[in-house]
């Protein structure tokens, strides 16, 4: 008898990668895209996570989503992604990561500036000249003294 062993491989498959894209922040958000490279289809998005330092902020729930939103302005975020993966090879799932970081934009310090005083015996009128670009602040109080003594 005669008996012939063949050995036969299977192909490696192609280890996928994630990349963060397209970032655009604005003064409360941030907005991005993802590079996925999976030419075996063999893995998914299944986090989507931000981080201002090294604390998580928000986890997207819908990783359909591309946006986070009510952030703090002029802060530095990291928006990580995590694929999970498993390339059928014995090792199980794997991941890789995608990470990048983004700045979301200044608000701009509001002034106020008093002008057109006219001063009488009894009262003094005034205009205020407000510039507030962002809505970030409010009149509060308007005071008037005398030397170091508030008078009204």
């Amino acid at each position: 008898t005669y008996t012939d062993i063949i050995t036969i491989a299977t192909l490696a498959k192609a280890t996928p990668s994630v990349e963060v894209t397209s970032i655009t922040p604005t003064q409360e958000s941030v907005s991005f895209d993802l590079d996925i490279m999976d030419t075996d289809n063999v893995g998914a998005v299944t986090a989507i996570d931000l981080y201002l330092g090294d604390t998580l902020i928000e986890s997207l729930t819908d990783l359909t989503l591309r946006e986070f939103t009510t952030l703090l302005s002029n802060n530095e975020y990291t928006i990580e992604v995590t694929y999970t993966y498993d390339l059928n090879d014995g090792e199980g799932s794997q991941t890789a990561l995608g990470t990048q970081t983004s700045t979301t934009l200044v608000k701009a310090t509001p002034s106020v500036e008093v002008t057109s005083i006219t001063p009488t015996q009894e009262s003094v009128s005034f205009e205020l000249e407000i510039t507030d670009t962002d809505s970030v602040g409010e009149v509060t109080a308007i005071d008037l003294y005398l030397g170091d003594t508030i008078i009204e």
